[in-house]
């Protein structure tokens, strides 16, 4: 009897044991399938299609279409003419405002700071976005003007035989000239562009000149902190790139620099002195356009061989090629903000993710002169001939 017993016991928790793992299987299962669905939402949500939008709110333009708008900082919009500049909020609302008289104005942005120089004038104006602005006066015309997230200023300016790069800190009312490199161009050449560092320590330029009856191209580094000084002309490096012409610079971000070529780039990285990040990238066609944020650099390519009419091409910082993608529509205005790719072109507007799907496509029944990102999701700012918007993304059922 004790063996019946025994078997009958075995038998009970052997039941009860492939109970314990039915329900623990079954478990298991359900989890799975709470993650697959919960993957799939996020994922549909992330790459969702947008195809209307919402009107937040309206505010009437009282100015003229000689006005240009810029977005900088965050949320911040700068309008600014021939006799003034203010700085407004997403919904319209005026921050600040400075008045000035200048033929030709150029805005140049960095985080919350702004320089308007009035190119081929000798003033430009600074302002930090909390009050009037200051001003700086030069003796010589200005050729380019760029700041930095402090309100440090690099200005080129022209003279005969010799241009002049200039650092001011106009905050600094005791001292406000604080570089002045002055450029020969028979023997230095001619500077083409300059870029300053977020933090105004670094600068780069790019300068043609002749070389045994050939016109070459050569980018010098400058480094304005402590480093630097051991230098006397603060030049800590320099690349010669013979008769490849560097149109632009750019500080991706306070310590990667970008040389634009004419189908190619230069990615650099410098704290105290240059480094190559990667050899020199070629594109496979001809730039017709170029957008980048701290973390992307990206262009639009003229495609004269595939079936699309253009190509877009985004890379890292480190050179490392993230999205290859085909496109057949026109536009006026690209841009990147995060991590989408903003095209518009008068009624009409694509958004692109990273990733190269679309987020929105929409076409307006007016002119949009401006389309700028507003620090959220799913919100922009629509400028057109009579009014400023701001607008949310919506789906269309």
């Amino acid at each position: 009897m004790a063996g019946i017993a025994e078997r009958n016991t075995n038998r009970i928790e052997l039941e009860k044991k492939k109970k314990k793992q039915g329900r623990l299987l079954l478990i298991i299962i359900l989890l799975a399938a709470a993650v697959s669905i919960g993957i799939f939402s996020v994922y549909s949500y992330v790459n969702k299609h947008f195809n209307s939008y919402t009107v937040i709110k309206t505010t009437p333009r009282e100015d003229s279409n000689t006005v240009q708008y810029m977005a900088y900082g965050e949320d911040r919009i700068l309008k600014y003419s021939r006799d003034g500049a203010a700085g407004l909020n997403s919904s319209g609302e005026i921050l600040w405002n400075g008045s000035y008289d200048m033929k030709n104005p150029l805005a140049e942005s960095c985080e919350n700071y702004i320089v308007i120089a009035d190119i081929g004038g000798k003033s430009a104006y600074v302002y930090n976005g909390s009050d009037s602005g200051v001003q700086v006066e030069t003796l010589l015309p200005i050729v380019q003007a760029c700041v930095a997230n402090q309100g440090v200023v690099a200005l080129v300016l022209e003279d005969k035989d010799s241009n002049i790069i200039q650092i001011y800190d106009p905050y600094n009312t005791s001292d406000s000239l604080k570089v002045d490199l002055p450029t020969n161009v028979k023997e230095d050449g001619y500077p083409v562009d300059v870029a300053l560092s977020n933090d105004g320590q670094r600068l780069v330029t790019s300068y043609l000149y002749i070389n045994n009856g050939v016109m070459e191209n050569r980018v010098n580094f400058y480094n304005f902190n402590d480093y630097g000084q051991n230098s006397g002309d603060r030049i800590v490096g320099a690349r010669n790139f013979k008769q490849d012409l560097i149109p632009k610079l750019e500080f991706i971000n306070n310590t990667t620099i970008c040389a634009y070529g004419e189908n190619s780039f230069t990615l650099y990285s410098m704290k105290q002195v240059p480094k190559d990040i990667k050899e020199k990238i070629t594109l496979d066609d001809k730039i017709k356009s170029t957008f980048s944020n701290e973390s992307y650099i990206g262009f639009v390519l003229e495609n004269s061989k595939g079936e699309y009419k253009y190509q877009v091409v985004v890379y890292n910082t480190s050179g490392d090629r993230i999205l290859n993608k085909g496109i057949d529509y026109e536009y006026d205005q690209v841009f990147i903000s995060d991590k989408e790719i903003v095209f518009y072109s008068g009624m009409e507007c694509n958004i692109m993710r990273i990733n190269g799907t679309w987020r929105f496509h929409y076409i307006f029944d007016r002119n949009i002169l401006y389309m700028m990102p507003v620090n959220n999701y799913n919100k922009y700012v629509l400028i057109d001939d009579t009014n400023m918007e701001e607008i949310k993304l919506t789906e269309e059922k």
